[in-house]
């Protein structure tokens, strides 16, 4: 079952439930006065038109050069009333689902009551202020995500169908804002100029990129991310040189992110787990440089967010590592721990808890006593109505012929026409209802990072013991997590930076090892010796991939290009010599020194190699160097 139970209040209207005559009178000529009254004392700025079986009623006006709100609002249902008078905005939604009332513009109703709600406070009845405080008690003292209930929460939002999500998302298939910008004409480019289709994919790929940059990640680094999604943000990041633990509880996303990764060719990166957040295997403790999570963290409930935090905390290193998470919040005005049920969670993601931008540094210091500290928050709020819209509007161009039918392959109970119905209302409802909260900031998405605090007290973190002779050259790797040193006891080796511990001896060469070097992605070690010997290593395997042959003398310095596409040399023959990175090959031997090459470097751009020795310095230009030397200085 991946279908959402109706509400307690909403059976007592199904078929033989309170559908008598004196019912029918009494919401009649009882709770629709009502109901209506409210209206008219409410809407104050703005107009509602509602047109029922007993002819056309008239709420609020529209000021001459004033921009409210028109809607015109059809009823099927005196049902309708009673909803609104029982369960207030829950009783609105669930009439929609039921086709009890058809509206002009379902956004324009969400703006209409949010521009009036101060004065409309008399739809607020007894009855549902009680109904909203059980639900609210409810959640409060319940609210503690069991691991069966986490699960069927899970496949109630998430294992409806696979081809119900692809219908609207867009191809990389992210389920979480997009970040719009000036490729897509702002946060409101498809309401100026309108939208290409590309435009909700680029802006979706935007912001898992602007995630992962916040996240640090870097080539050779192990991320985890909790709620994996059909895997978009995963296999960016593996795509970027990461090793990705994802965690789902949802079947489906699982079975369909590794196909995706499979098919983009990352299966040794990206590695779905079918598991809860607090069930992670004890290998995974303080194994991750960094740690994602994108829209999830509402799901695991107030009571939880605690263990939520000391989980992230026990599974990244103890240095130097990031934590990204982003969720939809709640205002400062309206925020409170006391949260009632509503639409949003009750029909699409059950039991979450929205926090605010505060909310989650203090709790976070509290559960891990200063081992994560705030390092940024953000607004992503603006960016989301446009994505809600864009979701919207692909929903009701695909929502038909072969997505329905797997749906109701699926979900057989779709078969019958009114709950199909009801369930394309839903998610009408939805995007409508979401875009309206995030217009009107009466929501906002925040973004937070946060990162271990440096410790800056001048002291040395490590001392590195192996080397048997004098240390001539060290580097660090781009994601500066290891170190590879080359000594006069003719070894190099690599070393973890954080431990200080020797991760690899490299013993091949004959002689003093002058120089080392990484390549820009940090997947290759470059070793240059006194045996005439250029070795190229793979950094993680500690194994030799190339050894560059052409050249008798020795190597004092090596360098490689920016973009990692060629090796320069300086040797004790006076010359520099320029090698392609991939093959080996010496493309250029470059005279024209009068003493050993002591130094070569590449430019920022990779277009010129500078090289020194005593008493002079040349610089070359790499794109006619390879035709014939051509030294500027």
């Amino acid at each position: 079952m991946a279908i959402h139970s109706p509400t307690l209040v909403s059976r007592l209207f199904t078929p033989g439930a309170c559908h008598g005559w004196l019912w029918a009178q009494f919401v009649q000529y009882g709770i629709a006065l009502y109901v209506m009254s409210a209206l008219r004392d409410g809407i104050v700025r703005g107009q509602l038109i509602i047109e029922d079986s007993h002819g056309k009623h008239s709420f609020g006006s529209n000021e001459p050069g004033v921009k409210h709100p028109l809607v015109l609002m059809s009823v099927s249902s005196d049902s309708l009333w009673a909803r609104v008078f029982l369960s207030h905005d829950m009783g609105l939604s669930e009439a929609y689902l039921n086709g009890e009332f058809d509206v002009s513009s379902l956004k324009g109703l969400f703006d209409l009551w949010l521009e009036n709600r101060q004065t409309l406070q008399g739809l607020i009845t007894v009855f549902s202020s009680f109904v909203a405080f059980a639900s609210g008690l409810a959640i409060t003292i319940l609210g503690r995500q069991s691991l069966s209930m986490a699960v069927q929460n899970v496949v109630e939002a998430y294992d409806t169908s696979n081809e119900l999500f692809k219908c609207f998302l867009s191809k990389e298939m992210m389920y979480s804002c997009a970040l719009w910008d000036d490729a897509e004409h702002g946060v409101r480019g498809d309401l100026t100029v309108g939208s290409a289709p590309d435009d909700l994919h680029n802006a979706q790929m935007r912001k898992i990129k602007h995630i992962l940059k916040k996240a640090r990640i870097a080539p050779g680094h192990r991320l985890l991310e909790i709620g994996t999604g059909w895997g978009a943000m995963a296999i960016e990041a593996a795509r970027q040189g990461c090793t990705v633990d994802t965690v789902t509880l949802s079947t489906q996303q699982k079975l369909l992110a590794e196909e995706r990764a499979a098919a983009a060719g990352l299966s040794d990166r990206v590695r779905v787990h079918l598991l809860d957040y607090r069930q992670l295997p004890p290998s995974f403790k303080g194994a991750f440089d960094s740690f994602v999570s994108c829209e999830m963290v509402e799901a695991t409930g107030l009571r939880d967010h605690p263990t939520y935090f000391k989980v992230i905390d026990w599974a990244l290193k103890p240095h130097r590592s990031v934590a990204v998470i982003s969720a939809t919040t709640q205002p400062e005005f309206r925020y409170s721990n006391f949260q009632p049920d509503d639409f949003g969670r009750h029909y699409h993601w059950a039991n979450t808890f929205l926090p605010n931008a505060t909310y989650f540094p203090v709790t976070a210091q509290q559960a891990v006593k200063g081992r994560l500290v705030l390092h940024s928050v953000e607004d992503h709020g603006p960016h989301y109505p446009r994505t809600l819209r864009e979701w919207a509007r692909r929903f009701e161009q695909n929502f038909t012929g072969d997505v329905v039918a797997k749906l109701i392959e699926e979900q057989p109970q779709l078969a019958d026409p009114h709950s199909l119905e009801a369930f394309r209302r839903k998610w009408r409802y939805m995007f409508a209802y979401a875009e309206a909260g995030y217009a009107r900031a009466y929501s906002s998405l925040n973004c937070w990072t946060f990162a271990r605090p440096d410790v800056k007290t001048g002291a040395i973190q490590s001392v590195l013991k192996g080397h048997t002779g004098t240390v001539w050259s060290i580097v660090f790797s781009p994601d500066s997590h290891r170190i590879v040193t080359g000594s006069n006891d003719g070894t190099s080796r690599v070393w973890d930076a954080e431990s200080g511990n020797t991760l690899a001896i490299l013993s091949e060469h004959r002689g003093p090892v002058w120089c080392v070097g990484f390549s820009p992605d940090g997947k290759r070690a470059l070793v240059a010796s006194s045996d005439a010997t250029i070795k190229i290593y793979d950094s993680f395997e500690c194994t030799e991939i190339l050894s560059l042959q052409g050249h008798d003398s020795i190597a004092n310095t090596v360098s490689y290009s920016p973009d990692g596409s060629h090796i320069a040399s300086g040797l004790k023959d006076r010359s520099v010599q320029i090698w392609n990175a991939s093959i080996g090959e010496c493309l250029a031997d470059l005279a024209g020194h009068t003493d050993n090459v002591t130094s070569v470097l590449f430019s920022p751009d990779g277009n010129n190699v500078v090289s020194s020795c005593r008493g002079m310095l040349s610089i070359w230009n790499l794109g006619t160097l390879l035709e014939s030397d051509h030294r500027l200085v």
